[in-house]
């Protein structure tokens, strides 16, 4: 080997300390990028993405570690989170930034994030952005870089009320029943028109309040305010809401007036409208009588009250004392009904064509109801006559029906129309019907005949069309003339005292007439003891016999007995 010159020592030493440097700087820089790859720059905050609930006084600590590491930029957005549940727009939020502890070194810098206005709001979603920057291992050397990261977070929610889109027909002590979006422990209300309240919190959730109203006004309309409510959480509530709720109607009668009696007929019942269909009811009468109230299962809005046992003629008080409404509403006031039933169905009278006394076999008697009849053929059923004879009943009006034999009634007999009592006879248009067996008797004239010629003077007695025996009589004379026609006899009388005025103007006071029988106003058949011949006229117009004539046709003759008087 040629030795070096002495020249080239020095040069050859430079370069070689050159590159023991840069050798040794090469490993410096190796050392430091390890170094700064060990730590790099990093954002860490202290509220994890995507949670819920945070207290209002809460801020956000951010700790950026790493070498030389510096904020960039920090932005707050709140988006409102509204009664549906759903959030708004985003907006910003100006924010400061406290420093909690600062750092060139890899433990780097920690600050608190919070709104410059004050806590932050409850209901509300929060995006927080954050810019950072830091030394990151980098070749030849370590180069700053900037790291952007963000959270989001959903702060404490306030109790909302879930609202009501239309009013809330509630039943009777039905709870109108309100749903929160957070537990609440306290929950204050108002109503308009006031009214007192029931309210209560359900303990299992504390997600549900319940408002009562108690003894509301008859289908009144209510506004029911929640005004305050504290939640779980602590939070009160954010803003009033209002619900609309209806007080279900009470029950009522309708086409009623209490003040007015209702006629209502024995047997039938009596049907009750009412303004709501009801669930049940209780009726009670006074003076009692067995009562029966059923609801019409296909119309609950009508009851038929079926009442047994009521008489004639009285009247009742009827009083709902109980009735509730398929909305479970009661009554507000007990109504009394005043109900009449009508008088017993009787007869005026029966007219047999006769003032008094016995009746023509040829008579067609006539009943008159005292009320009209509301079905004939049922009452026609109810007629009877005794002893049976044939004939019809034809009605003449809706109170009057007679009976028109087809041959003459029985002489010398107690004829009687009778009426079958009950709710199957008889009913007059009112419903009222005979109580009793109506029985309406008269008598018929006798098959006797008494005949006065006045021209003879005669009087002949028949009985079944033969002579049975003959009188002499004195009959009126002349300006005081017996009538002539046919009577009847009217009354009988054994003695009379008879006064009053002969034609030629004298007058007369005649006591102890005896053997009296009348035929027409004063006209009479009697004895006149007083009078010594007879077979001419010498009365004052009656028909005069002696006293022991007079007998014999008095025991003779009954009351009703045919009178013929002629020329």
């Amino acid at each position: 080997m040629e030795p070096r010159s002495a020249a080239a020592r020095p040069a050859l030493l430079l370069i070689g300390v050159g590159v023991t440097l840069l050798a040794a700087l090469g490993a410096a820089l190796v050392a430091i990028s390890a170094i700064v790859a060990a730590t790099p720059p990093d954002l860490t905050f202290s509220v994890a993405d995507g949670a819920s609930d945070l207290p209002l006084s809460s801020d956000v600590q951010v700790a950026i570690t790493g070498w030389d590491t510096h904020i960039q930029n920090a932005a707050l957005y709140e988006a409102p989170i509204g009664p549906d549940g759903n959030a708004g727009a985003e907006r910003p939020l100006p924010i400061q930034a406290v420093a909690l502890s600062e750092s060139q070194r890899p433990e780097g810098t920690r600050l608190a994030l919070r709104p410059v206005n004050g806590p932050l709001n409850p209901d509300a979603n929060y995006r927080l952005v954050v810019q950072a920057s830091g030394l990151a291992a980098d070749m030849p050397w370590p180069r700053s870089r900037t790291i952007e990261r963000d959270v989001r977070f959903t702060t404490l929610r306030s109790p909302a009320p879930r609202p009501n889109a239309s009013p809330v027909h509630l039943k009777w002590n039905q709870p109108l029943q309100i749903g929160w979006s957070a537990p609440v422990d306290t929950v204050r209300y108002e109503v308009d028109p006031p009214t007192p309240l029931r309210t209560a919190i359900d303990q299992s959730s504390h997600q549900q309040s319940s408002v009562v109203l108690e003894n509301p006004e008859d289908a009144q309309t209510y506004r029911i305010r929640v005004v305050d409510a504290q939640g779980s959480n602590g939070i009160k509530l954010s803003r009033p809401t209002d619900y609309t709720v209806v007080a279900p109607p009470r029950p009522s009668l309708v086409d009623v007036n209490a003040d007015d009696p209702i006629a209502i007929e024995p047997g039938k019942p009596l049907t009750l409208k009412w303004n709501v269909p009801l669930d049940h009811l209780t009726v009670a009468l006074d003076p009692p009588a067995t009562t029966n109230a059923q609801i019409d299962r296909r119309d609950p809005t009508s009851v038929q009250v079926s009442l047994d046992g009521l008489a004639q003629g009285t009247s009742y008080n009827l009083t709902v004392s109980e009735a509730v409404s398929k909305d479970g509403a009661p009554l507000a006031d007990a109504p009394t009904l005043s109900l009449q039933t009508p008088a017993k169905l009787m007869v005026d009278d029966l007219d047999t064509g006769t003032d008094g006394g016995r009746v023509s076999v040829k008579a067609k008697p006539i009943v008159i109801f005292a009320q009209p009849i509301r079905d004939r053929k049922v009452a026609t059923a109810a007629l009877s006559v005794e002893p049976t004879t044939p004939g019809r009943w034809d009605w003449l009006d809706d109170q009057r029906v007679q009976f028109v034999p087809t041959r003459t009634l029985p002489y010398d007999a107690e004829v009687s129309i009778k009426i079958k009592p009950g709710p199957d006879g008889p009913r007059s248009v009112a419903g009222s019907y005979f109580e009793h067996q109506a029985v309406l008797a008269f008598t018929t004239e006798a098959d006797k005949l008494i005949d006065v010629d006045v021209t003879k003077q005669i009087m002949t007695i028949y009985q079944q069309g033969r002579v049975v025996k003959t009188y002499p009589t004195a009959t009126g004379v002349p300006g005081a003339d017996t009538p002539i026609g046919d009577f009847n006899v009217e009354y009988k009388m054994p003695t009379a005292r008879f006064v009053g005025n002969n034609v030629s103007g004298s007058h007369y006071d005649i006591p102890d007439v005896h053997w009296v029988l009348a035929f027409s106003g004063d006209y009479t058949i009697h004895g006149a003891y007083w009078r010594s011949a007879f077979g001419t006229p010498g009365s004052n117009g009656c028909v005069s016999l002696t006293d022991e004539d007079a007998k014999s046709l008095f025991d003779w003759a009954p009351e009703g007995t045919r009178i013929h008087i002629h020329y």
